[in-house]
């Protein structure tokens, strides 16, 4: 099946979502947890647990996570007595979607979060919304303006929780690939009203 897309036909729809960062949601997870910046002595320890559950290919995990880290993503990691519950990255000022296969890019006070993931024991107990109250808090901090999340329009549980945090959606693109062409459309939410500069 994955041959077939890649080489045949692939389609998929993703809606891009905005937080103004203005408020900080405020989130009480399940349980008690610690959400924090990750640092370089967290990143091996992020690739054996991700590893471990999501099956990848650990020689080109590793890479890609020192290629984020190097090239200037924040990592935030949710964690409890020192184990890895979950993470989220944080892009600027552009980041390459593969899910439409391009780089989207944005203005200098703003970002992207992006590969949020709640480890399969821990779902379900309020971590990666704490994982996004985190982010948001640390990036208004820094004077960052606005925070972009692109996310699978059939993905209802990443949506839900996107919009439970305020998060608006803006656009709507659609990615079609045929025989290696690809076209992209692009639908402005008009109820938002959005004036958005993370464009294709």
């Amino acid at each position: 099946m994955l041959i077939i897309e890649n080489y045949f036909v692939a389609y998929r729809k993703l809606v891009l979502y905005e937080h103004d960062l203005m408020n900080v949601p405020r989130v009480e997870p399940k349980i008690q947890i610690n959400v924090r910046q990750a640092n370089s002595d967290d990143m091996e320890k992020l690739v054996e647990k991700s590893v471990n559950e999501r099956k990848v290919n650990k020689r080109k995990y590793r890479m890609l996570v020192w290629e984020r880290f190097k090239a200037g993503h924040w990592c935030f990691i949710a964690e409890r007595a020192d184990e890895i519950l979950g993470y989220a990255w944080i892009a600027f000022p552009e980041l390459y979607v593969i899910e439409i296969e391009r780089n989207m890019s944005f203005e200098e006070d703003e970002a992207m979060i992006y590969d949020v993931y709640t480890f399969s024991s821990y779902r379900g107990k309020g971590i990666a919304p704490k994982i996004y109250e985190e982010s948001i808090y640390s990036l208004k901090k820094s004077d960052y303006k606005k925070l972009y999340i692109a996310i699978l329009e059939q993905n209802k549980p990443s949506r839900k929780t996107a919009e439970k945090l305020n998060f608006k959606p803006i656009k709507t693109i659609t990615f079609l690939k045929i025989f290696g062409i690809k076209n992209y459309s692009v639908r402005e939410n008009l109820d938002f009203g959005c004036n958005c500069s993370a464009l294709l």
